[in-house]
C-alpha cells in the first residue's frame, strides 16, 4: 500500500470517527426519525474542508434481467494527492409505488442508494435507524428474506458463461433448484451458452 493511500485512509478514519449525522427527518406514518442523504451531506461538508477532501457522487442505471437498479458510487478524493476511496450501492427500482409517479420513484430510489453509499463510505451505523427495516426495493446480500423465483430465473437467463451459470446454480436453495421453471431456465441457458 502506497504512502499516499495510507494518508488518505487515515483521513477517512478521522472523518468516520468525527462525523455526526443526525436523524433530521421524521416519518410521521411510521413514527420514527431517520437520516436522509441530504442530512449526511450537510454533516460531512465541514469535515471535507478540514481534511482537504472532496466527495463526488455518481449515479447510473443498470439492468439485471428485467430488473432496473440505480447504482450510486460515492468517491472520496484526497486533494493533497491523486488518491481516492469509493463505495457503491445498488437499489432496485420498484415498478410502482402507491401515490408516486415514475419520476418520484426514480428520485426516491436514487436518494436511498446515495444514502446507503454514503453510509458505507463514512461508516454510519444504520442498525438503530428504523428506516433500516424498510427495504425500499433493495435486495440485500446475505438476506434471509425470500428472493422471488422470477429474480433467480432472470439471473440464470443473464449469465455470460457456463462458469457463471454453475456458480449461480450451486448457490440456489435446494427447493428453488427443484422447481420445474428454474430447471427449464437453467437448461435453456446452458444450451444457449453451449452454442457460443
Amino acid at each position: 500500500m502506497s504512502e499516499e493511500i495510507i494518508k488518505l485512509t487515515k483521513k477517512l478514519q478521522r472523518v468516520q470517527c468525527t462525523l455526526k449525522a443526525p436523524k433530521g427527518q421524521r416519518n410521521k406514518f411510521g413514527n420514527y426519525n431517520y437520516r436522509s442523504a441530504e442530512d449526511i451531506l450537510e454533516a460531512i461538508k465541514p469535515l471535507l474542508e478540514e481534511y482537504n477532501l472532496t466527495l463526488v457522487c455518481n449515479d447510473r442505471i443498470e439492468m439485471r434481467g428485467n430488473f432496473m437498479f440505480n447504482v450510486t458510487t460515492a468517491i472520496l478524493l484526497d486533494c493533497d494527492s491523486d488518491q481516492q476511496i469509493s463505495t457503491e450501492n445498488w437499489a432496485m427500482h420498484s415498478e410502482s409505488k402507491k401515490g408516486m409517479d415514475s419520476a418520484q420513484i426514480s428520485g426516491a430510489t436514487a436518494s436511498y442508494s446515495l444514502k446507503r453509499a454514503l453510509g458505507n463510505l463514512f461508516a454510519i451505523d444504520n442498525e438503530q435507524d428504523a428506516d433500516a427495516t424498510n427495504k425500499h426495493g433493495v435486495i440485500p446480500k446475505n438476506s434471509t428474506a425470500p428472493i422471488p423465483v422470477s429474480y433467480r430465473i432472470n439471473l440464470i437467463n443473464t449469465t455470460a458463461s457456463m462458469d457463471e451459470l454453475a456458480k449461480i446454480w450451486k448457490n440456489l436453495p435446494k427447493d428453488v433448484a427443484a422447481m420445474p421453471e428454474v430447471i427449464a431456465a437453467k437448461d435453456k441457458q446452458k444450451q444457449k451458452l453451449g452454442e457460443k
